[in-house]
């Protein structure tokens, strides 16, 4: 069963949504923690089925 999410994944979830191409390091300085530490929330959250891909937005129009 998947662990329930903490402040601090919900936190790592938003930047993501943001950019989700941005590197772990930068995400882990602005929520001051370090990037082993989102790299490994990161990894369990996908392992858990919450995060269950990336996606690219293509626009059409360019």
């Amino acid at each position: 069963m998947a662990d329930l999410l903490d402040v601090k994944d919900v936190e790592i979830l938003k930047a993501l949504k943001l950019d989700s191409r941005k590197p772990m390091g930068s995400i882990g300085e602005e929520l001051k923690t370090s990037k082993a530490t989102v790299s490994r929330r990161v990894a369990k959250m996908e392992e858990d089925g919450y995060i269950t891909g990336y996606s690219l937005n293509i626009d059409v129009n360019k």
